[in-house]
Parts: C-alpha cells; structure tokens; sequence
C-alpha cells in the first residue's frame, strides 16, 4: 500500500493481504521505516472490554479477523471515558516543539528518534500549529521536506488547560479526529496531552466486573 493513497484518504492504517498472509501497513511504519505488527482475534467466543484493553497495551494493534475489523488505542478511546482527573496530572511536559521556520526534515528526525506522531509549532510562546505524519507524508509525496513545517502544519486546533478533565481532552480528541492536544494557560505552551496518556487513564472500573 502506498504512502499516497494513505495520506490521500487520511488512512493510517489498514490491513493487506499478500498471498496467504495479511499484514499491516500504518503510516507511521512507512515514514518511519519500519514494520509494525498486529494480533489477530478470532471472534468465535465472547470479549470483554478489558481484555481487548490488555490485548492493545500488548500489540498495540488487533485485527477482528470475521468482521474485519483493525482498531488501536485511538479507536479503543472513542466509547470508553477517562477519569475524572485534570490534564495537567498527566500530560507530557516535553513535547516535540518547532519554531516555524525549521525544516519538515529536521523535525521529522526529531519525532523518528522519540517515535512521536506529533510536533508542535511554537510562535512567541505559543502553539500556532501542530505537525503530524499526514503533513509528513505531504511533504515526502511533494519533495518539499526541505521547506518550513508551518506550509504543512494544521493551523486550526483546540488547546485545553492544565485544569481541563482529560474527559474533555478525550472529547475533543474524538471531535476533531485529531489525538494531540497542546496544553496552555493565556501565556505559554505548558505541554501536551495525547491518546496516549488518554489510553493510559481510561476509567476503567466503568466496564472491569
């Protein structure tokens, strides 16, 4: 499957079959370089909610092999709530940061060599875009990766607070189809909250007998 068609139709990931066998393509295995892996599910018996939530942790990727069905962590998200606790108990206080007229290519190293899917573009002291592998892989497709990462940056984004629920950051995660949120306050990017840290603080008593 080509880098094309997923950043095209904002794919990143689906399963292939060659020959006998299936595997998995994401976007970030493609710009990254690497193969990724998945667990298959055969739906013959009857799953509960937190043992599809340890499969994920472990293989990060299950593939549903009767309906199928290829879900992550960020799908796990979209029908299970967070905890009733506030974003700044758990956000990453060190995201990947950009000034805008750094290269594609440049912050494209840096988010291989942390494996992160996001960046975030910092004009005085606040966020003014986010970089993720679709604008990547734009640049890649275009030859471009030499050029600012603002020409392929979402400039339109929400932000939240440290006092924000990650309820609401999981909410608006979901909203906007984007799992990447900057955390601020009225004067300067404070950090970051992902499905990552949404994954990792799901309310999990809601749905564990």
């Amino acid at each position: 499957m080509s880098l094309e068609y997923m950043v095209k139709n904002k794919v990143d990931k689906l399963i292939v079959n060659e020959g006998n066998k299936r595997k998995l393509v994401t976007l970030k295995g493609l710009i990254f370089g690497r193969e990724e892996i998945f667990h298959e599910i055969n739906e013959g018996g009857t799953w509960k909610k937190e043992e599809i939530y340890d499969l994920i942790s472990k293989y990060h990727f299950l593939f549903f092999t009767s309906s199928n069905l290829l879900i992550d962590a960020k799908d796990f998200i979209k029908s299970e709530k967070a905890k009733e606790i506030e974003v700044g108990e758990v956000m990453n206080v060190e995201p990947i940061i950009s000034p805008p007229e750094e290269s594609v290519y440049n912050v494209l190293q840096k988010m291989r060599e942390r494996d992160e899917e996001y960046a975030i573009i910092v004009c005085d002291s606040l966020p003014c875009g986010i970089l993720d592998l679709f604008g990547v892989g734009k640049a890649i497709l275009e030859g471009r990766l030499k050029e600012s990462v603002m020409n392929f940056a979402e400039r339109n984004f929400f932000k939240v607070t440290p006092e924000s629920s990650l309820e609401t950051a999981r909410k608006l995660m979901i909203s906007s189809s984007r799992f990447f949120l900057p955390v601020v306050d009225f004067r300067t990017l404070l950090g970051s909250v992902s499905w990552k840290e949404v994954f990792d603080n799901l309310n999990k008593e809601a749905y564990v007998s």
